[in-house]
């Protein structure tokens, strides 16, 4: 796999709404009760409950344990409010969810609030299993393509606060196919035990992935990755934390930590299908605006920047700030082209040449900085990268922070 790296690291939605049936004229409140064993699916009864009470509140009660073995729909949610104050527990078997679009999704909902009013809420992927099976570095695996935990798609205003998911198969979150509104505050995100086999648990388990979706916040988010030492001890970072694609409009993520993982809060073109080789967006959608990136504590391998899949020729990125961020991990800004390793841009001029990067902003960075040498914390390694070939345009600014470039011949 070709990709395109321009990061700070540490050493720098087939859609069809249907058509609607008409809202309850009386709000409705039902209550799930799990039926208490792991080999039953509670997921059939919430997804009765969902269907007979679009617009009213779904009550999931604390200290129980909801067994899913089957995919959980808040598609008919016209404003529904889940109170989760118990546990989705989903099936450890995860040959079972293999050919399914997701564990949980929102397709087509209009109006969908899930949160926790005593913070015990919790969605467990129940995936140890899955992060510690064997990979074949010959022999193609079949499980690597998991399904997301939870898929957004072409939804409005949906509002995911104050709960803890845990152990999620390859994605916590997807969200992608012409969402509006879509808003998630306080919440833990963990990761236990995944097993560090480079080069694959490098990307198989992410917190978020954005793709072609407006009005996107985050705010109070924490992340927490934790890589096994089985086979090998590993200092390294597993998974990524937020990983922004093409197609974004106006994105704000504030108050976020991200440690433990290999990826911080990045731009990734191509990231969201890279796995199934599908063709690339149309170069005139390659593009993403508007994003702000503030108070991030970043403690990954590579904290912040821009990737991307070979395929994205033309990224366009406009109007782009990274704002007070403390860097638990040393930091420089680097270009590279690689497949696992780092090669120089000039390999790749053509492609380079097409980038479009304006009103890029880099301000009040903080922390583990280093020293005005090599290790700086804003040090262009090669920096003839970032000069504007022909056509392409490289509007940096950074504020705040001292910049070092080297002398190169």
């Amino acid at each position: 796999m070709h990709s395109l790296y321009l990061f700070l690291s540490n050493t720098l939605f087939f859609l069809t709404l249907g058509a609607s049936s008409p809202q309850p004229s009386v709000p409705c409140t039902i209550t799930v009760q799990s039926k208490g064993y792991e080999v039953y699916d509670d997921a059939p009864a919430i997804n009765s409950a969902i269907r007979n009470c679009r617009s009213g509140t779904i009550l999931l009660p604390e200290g129980q344990n909801f067994s899913i073995r089957s995919v959980v729909d808040f598609s008919p949610c016209l404003g529904c409010d889940i109170q989760l104050e118990g546990t989705l527990l989903m099936s450890d078997d995860w040959t079972a969810w293999v050919d399914k679009m997701a564990y949980i999704y929102s397709r087509g909902t209009r109006g969908l609030s899930i949160r926790s009013l005593t913070g015990k809420g919790v969605i467990n992927g129940h995936a140890k299993g899955w992060y510690q099976r064997y990979h074949s570095f010959t022999v193609p695996d079949r499980w690597e393509y998991q399904a997301p935990l939870f898929l957004i798609e072409n939804s409005k205003d949906v509002k995911i606060s104050n709960i803890r998911l845990e152990n999620a198969p390859r994605e916590f979150f997807r969200v992608d196919g012409g969402n509006v509104g879509v808003h998630f505050t306080d919440l833990d995100i963990v990761v236990e035990d995944q097993w560090y086999q480079e080069v694959y648990t490098r990307w198989e388990t992410s917190a978020f992935q954005f793709r072609n979706s407006s009005s996107i916040s985050l705010s109070n988010i924490n992340v927490a990755f934790s890589a096994s030492p089985i086979p090998h001890p590993t200092t390294h970072g597993t998974g990524a934390c937020v990983m922004l694609d093409w197609g974004l409009n106006d994105v704000s993520i504030s108050d976020i930590s991200c440690s433990g993982t290999f990826f911080g809060v990045m731009m990734q073109f191509g990231g969201v299908d890279m796995d199934k080789c599908i063709p690339p967006a149309p170069e005139e959608a390659q593009v993403s605006n508007n994003i702000l990136i503030r108070n991030y504590l970043a403690s990954s391998d590579h904290n912040a920047g821009f990737l991307h899949h070979f395929q994205y020729a033309r990224p366009q990125i406009y109007n782009l700030t990274y704002d007070n961020v403390t860097f638990v991990s040393g930091a420089y800004l680097e270009n590279s082209e690689n497949y696992d390793w780092p090669l120089y841009c000039v390999y790749r001029y053509g492609v380079t040449q097409r980038w479009n990067f304006t009103d890029i902003w880099f301000k009040n960075l903080r922390g583990n900085l280093g020293v005005p040498n090599e290790k700086s914390p804003v040090f262009c390694k090669t920096y003839d990268c970032l000069n504007a070939w022909g056509g392409g345009v490289f509007d940096f600014h950074f504020e705040g922070i001292p910049v070092y470039t080297p002398s190169l011949k």
